[in-house]
């Protein structure tokens, strides 16, 4: 039943204290208008009007996480740790963070799988075992149809994302990522490449990427650092680097152009 009127007190009182209410007729809102935010533990009537201006089209969930976490695109601004973590969906990036000794759980070897990596002296290669599991279906099936992928990197320790922040990237913020702020914590995230092509730009260019960009999805990975989507995730285009978000999430984000942060700011109240 959908209230019309300002004045059905005797509705609002089911949702709202007198203050409440007060504040309603005052801005002369509607029941109506606000029945869709009261599904919403975060919803508060005092913040409707800032809610609507954020707004786009009919998701409010988006609103009310866009009003309560102001800083979420902005980078290294009151981080939090990382949210959903052990999960597909975990976040860390340049506003969420893991502590240096945090580890996934499931971390299994990738020398254990028959996909084709980079190996590195001194360092054994990890993914989470369902990654790389779904990893190896996809790599299969790629490969049935002439196209073959090179895992260049995986998992990496907080140690290991230290080490490439300060001594190899020398602290480039568009393409590194600082320690404890870095996808490749989860065992969730893979650059992906040839052997021609490399982690460059070039690999875009080549018919492994767009291989990937066409079906990756159906595995369970995303093209994680778009090129139209960098005010977004806050890193430059980086056409090699994949992440596995489980098959129902990935052709989600696949079909809506979305980013691992917009799906998550659109479908989970934070």
């Amino acid at each position: 039943y959908i209230v019309n009127s300002i004045d059905d007190t005797d509705i609002l009182k089911n949702s709202f204290n007198d203050e409440e209410i007060a504040f309603i007729k005052d801005n002369s809102i509607s029941y109506e208008e606000i029945t869709p935010y009261l599904q919403y533990k975060n919803f508060n009537i005092y913040n409707f009007n800032d809610y609507e201006k954020l707004r786009e089209s009919d998701n409010y969930l988006e609103a009310i996480n866009l009003f309560n976490k102001q800083d979420y695109y902005i980078p290294y601004q009151n981080t939090e740790r990382a949210i959903f973590l052990d999960t597909n969906y975990a976040l860390i990036n340049k506003h969420y963070y893991i502590d240096n000794n945090y580890e996934p759980s499931n971390l299994v070897n990738v020398s254990n799988y028959n996909v084709k990596y980079i190996k590195r002296e001194n360092e054994v290669m990890k993914a989470t075992k369902e990654a790389i599991d779904n990893y190896q279906i996809m790599y299969d099936v790629a490969l049935k149809e002439g196209i073959e992928l090179i895992i260049y990197s995986a998992y990496r320790s907080y140690e290991k994302q230290e080490h490439l922040y300060y001594n190899v990237n020398f602290e480039n913020d568009l393409y590194s990522a600082k320690p404890g702020h870095s996808e490749h914590h989860t065992g969730l995230a893979f650059d992906i490449s040839t052997y021609t092509h490399g982690l460059t730009e070039s690999f875009a260019l080549s018919k492994e990427y767009n291989w990937l960009k066409k079906n990756a999805y159906k595995y369970g990975f995303i093209e994680r650092y778009p090129k139209d989507k960098t005010d977004i995730t806050l890193y430059a285009y980086e056409p090699w680097h994949f992440r596995y978000v489980g098959k129902n999430a990935s052709a989600y984000m696949y079909n809506n152009n979305y980013t691992l942060e917009e799906y998550i700011i659109k479908n989970y109240e934070l």
